[in-house]
C-alpha cells in the first residue's frame, strides 16, 4: 500500500480552512458589584481599636495597582497633587470645625453662668 501524508502538501482542494486560535484563558479578576459601590461601606475601626492599622496593614487591590502603574509620570503627579490638596483641605476643615465646636461649647458655658 501507498502511504498518504495527512498534510497533503501542495494539494489545494476548494477553499482553505482557517482555524481560529484557541480562545485565550481570561485572568481571574474579582467581580465588582457596581451596585455595591453606591452603598455605604464601613471605615476601619481606628478609634475603638487603636492598633487596627498596625494589626491589619492596608493593601491595594490588584486592579487599582494596575491602574496606578499604567499612569504616566505626568498623570501620577497631577493625581498626587490633587489628592494631597484634598487631604490638606480635610485637615483644615477638621481643625476649624473642632475649634468652632470648642468655641461654641465655651460660649454655651458662659451663657449658662449668667
Amino acid at each position: 500500500g501507498r502511504l498518504v501524508s495527512s498534510s497533503q502538501a501542495g494539494v489545494q482542494s476548494g477553499s482553505p480552512v482557517v482555524r481560529q486560535p484557541p480562545p485565550k484563558r481570561q485572568r481571574e479578576e474579582p467581580v465588582i458589584d457596581v451596585d455595591a459601590l453606591e452603598k455605604l461601606y464601613p471605615l476601619p475601626r481606628c478609634f475603638s481599636s487603636r492598633d487596627f492599622m498596625e494589626k491589619r496593614p492596608p493593601m491595594v487591590a490588584d486592579m487599582e495597582k494596575a491602574v496606578i502603574l499604567d499612569m504616566g509620570p505626568a498623570s501620577r503627579q497631577e493625581e498626587l497633587a490633587r489628592d494631597a490638596a484634598a487631604m490638606i483641605r480635610l485637615l483644615e476643615m477638621a481643625l476649624v470645625l473642632n475649634d468652632e465646636q470648642g468655641s461654641s461649647t465655651r460660649d454655651m458655658e458662659k451663657l449658662k453662668t449668667r
